[in-house]
């Protein structure tokens, strides 16, 4: 009976041992295609040069300038930063300009990965973790100034070519709720041919 417990609790540590190994040799294996992400990543190249030489070109792929970059970094950064991995950790930098990146471009999350050399997993992990932290430090500052209207945004302007003076608005789709200050297309199929061209003008203004 002795025996047989001896046996049974050496074959579970044994157990205990090769499930370890096995995540162990899990955690620190990286693909060969992101082993050299320092050094090709768009994030370690291309990001830099565009940040140091072509401002212009940076505005276009992430649709702002270098230092409002800096200034949202500024903002999350720290909770962006991995604190104990395995292998060396993604930096904020690269999580804010790998987020930027696809919110601006559309692109799916596969290419970002391969653009920024990182897995399709860590992309997906590191996009949804930084639009979360976001959105928690960015909403509290901006969107009850919004609503109160405090914001330093144009009021009215007159269309290109006519004298018709109209309010500034915000334009989206159906996921965002109506407001005074924004609009979205009419829902569903229409047969009104006057809401069909709404839609399609709307969407192209998008």
């Amino acid at each position: 009976m002795e025996e047989r417990r001896r046996r049974l609790l050496y074959m579970r540590g044994m157990l205990i041992l090769k499930q370890e190994q096995l995540l162990n040799s899990r955690s620190v294996w990286v693909r060969a295609a992101w082993q050299n992400r320092k050094k090709e990543s768009e994030y370690y190249t291309l990001f830099q040069v565009m940040r140091n030489q072509d401002t212009d070109l940076f505005f276009k792929f992430y649709r702002m300038t270098p230092a409002l970059f800096d200034k949202l970094h500024g903002l999350v950064g720290r909770r962006l930063e991995k604190q104990h991995a395995v292998r060396e950790p993604i930096t904020s930098g690269e999580r804010l300009a790998m987020t930027l990146r696809y919110i601006s471009s559309g692109n799916a999350i596969m290419d970002i990965a391969k653009d920024f050399r990182v897995g399709l997993e860590t992309a997906r992990e590191a996009i949804h973790l930084t639009l979360r932290v976001l959105w928690e430090e960015l909403e509290p500052r901006y969107m009850k100034r919004l609503e109160e209207g405090q914001l330093e945004l144009p009021r009215f302007g007159k269309l290109p070519g006519t004298n018709a003076v109209l309010p500034c608005t915000f334009v989206g789709d159906e996921a965002f709720q109506l407001r005074k200050d924004f609009l979205r297309p009419y829902p569903g199929s229409r047969d009104d041919p006057a809401e069909r061209v709404f839609n399609y003008r709307l969407s192209r203004a998008r």
